[in-house]
């Protein structure tokens, strides 16, 4: 039958088909169960590639290390973990192999495609936008922190003889300056139909890594509900809620009810992620779309691939419904782990740029609003942002 068809086939078979293209495979898409991989890297057409295979019209199959990529295969396995407990950019295949910077499954579907002749129809190529997205885990440097907390970080300054930081923080709190954080206004004015912005939002109880302020406070939620009626809003869940899973359904449920709409979008904090367990533990709670797939301390395609895609859940041997959007990079990747210079950071950028362009894919990138503060750490990085989003 498939030798009488005319279209488009790939044959993933051993068995010879006249005329098709062939690609032989290696085991892995045949298996049940999670099984380490025995991964060897060449190099072939200027791409890394890994199972080799015999005869076909590859050397390789690609669509297989496709799979091991986009599955995360390898973060089934115990690893070292770092000191927040995440899987490290230099555990990865990729960074190991320096092809962190290149989304890899893009150019094995264009070595696929160019052997193929396919009808118009299905040349033609989704256009993404660039999505920017902002972490609130700060909605404000200094305003509405409390009694308690504003007095222990105005005595932290005098110990610390930070008089600066003193001043602006007694000149916000009378209303002289404005609070460095409060850069609302700022994104607003550079929004346009180009690109996409989407907030995540804290909700959880103070703890060592969860710093917002109070949930409970009335600027909060005022804040919550103007941003909620312009962007589209997710939930940013707590540092623990990890391990503590009863939490992500109550903060879940805070943000839906301070916003009055259905919380579907989630990002987590620390982008702090173990395969599968987060996930699922997202899908229970009625996530739809999870924005945590990158590194913290490395920019590039954590899952060698830049468009949105199904989480497929190895354990379970299953598609599922949940959306992951891979990050392209994060601003706090290069301030505090690859600690890059101004100049730096945007030839990193634009490396980055140049690849999502090459390969039509969507430029994801993760913010906070205090990076937009030009202020300590973030001075220059309003620059960076319009050189992002030109």
């Amino acid at each position: 039958m498939v030798n009488n068809f005319d279209g488009p086939v790939i044959n993933y078979s051993q068995q010879k088909i006249n005329n098709k293209l062939q690609i032989i495979p290696c085991p892995i898409l045949f298996e049940e169960k999670i099984t380490p991989q025995q991964i060897s890297i060449e190099q072939w057409n200027n791409l890394p590639v890994f199972f080799k295979t015999n005869d076909g019209d590859f050397p390789f199959d690609l669509m297989g290390a496709a799979f091991y990529l986009i599955t995360r295969y390898e973060e089934y396995f115990s690893i070292t973990p770092d000191n927040h407990g995440r899987f490290s950019a230099n555990n990865s295949l990729a960074y190991k192999h320096n092809f962190l910077h290149r989304a890899l499954i893009h150019h094995y579907a264009f070595c696929i495609e160019s052997k193929m002749e396919l009808p118009k129809t299905m040349q033609e190529k989704v256009k993404y936008k660039p999505l920017i997205t902002f972490d609130i885990d700060n909605a404000y440097a200094y305003l509405y922190k409390g009694l308690y907390r504003t007095t222990g970080a105005a005595i932290k300054d005098i110990v610390r003889f930070d008089f600066e930081n003193l001043y602006n923080r007694i000149s916000t709190l009378c209303f002289i300056k404005k609070d460095p954080f409060d850069t609302y206004a700022y994104i607003d004015a550079q929004a346009t139909n180009d690109f996409e912005i989407a907030y995540f939002f804290m909700t959880a109880n103070l703890s060592q890594f969860d710093r917002n302020m109070d949930y409970r406070k009335k600027q909060f939620q005022k804040l919550v509900t103007k941003i909620a009626s312009q962007y589209q809003i997710g939930i940013h869940p707590s540092y623990y809620s990890n391990e503590q899973t009863e939490k992500l359904q109550e903060e879940i449920n805070r943000l839906a009810t301070m916003s009055k709409k259905k919380i579907i979008h989630s990002r987590q904090h620390f982008l702090r992620l173990k395969f599968p367990n987060t996930f699922q533990q997202l899908i229970k709670e009625g996530i739809e779309h999870d924005y945590s797939l990158g590194y913290a301390d490395k920019a590039g395609f954590r899952a060698s691939i830049a468009v949105p895609f199904a989480f497929f859940n190895l354990t379970t041997n299953e598609k599922t419904n949940l959306i992951l959007h891979p990050i392209t990079f994060m601003d706090a990747t290069f301030k505090f782990y690859e600690k890059k210079t101004n100049d730096q950071t945007i030839k990193t950028i634009s490396d980055l740029k140049n690849e999502i362009q090459q390969v039509n894919g969507q430029l994801h990138v993760v913010l906070h609003n205090e990076t937009l503060s030009e202020k300590g750490d973030w001075k220059g990085w309003r620059n960076i942002f319009e050189k992002i989003i030109s």
